[in-house]
């Protein structure tokens, strides 16, 4: 992708649903420094599932895959909000 981000497919390619799927972000190259956050987008449903620390998304999963279904995910790492707004 351009622009720096990242896009993680995961498809289950068996019959049966797949339960408590999870992936370290890191391992896709995903690193945000302290003054930073990562979103994390559904490209399915082109929603903003959240911003988080590094911390908070060290893991990223998902509950449920259905038989032979897939999500798309991408991760942007942004600054953080200025908080020092005067």
């Amino acid at each position: 992708m351009t622009g720096g981000h990242t896009v993680a497919l995961i498809v289950n390619w068996r019959e049966h649903a797949h339960h408590d799927y999870e992936f370290r972000i890191q391992d896709l190259g995903v690193v945000a420094r302290a003054d930073q956050l990562v979103q994390v987008w559904d490209l399915w449903t082109d929603e903003m599932l959240g911003e988080y620390s590094t911390s908070e998304i060290e893991h990223f999963g998902v509950k449920k895959i259905p038989g032979h279904g897939n999500f798309v995910f991408k991760f942007i790492v942004v600054d953080r909000p200025n908080a020092s707004i005067s």
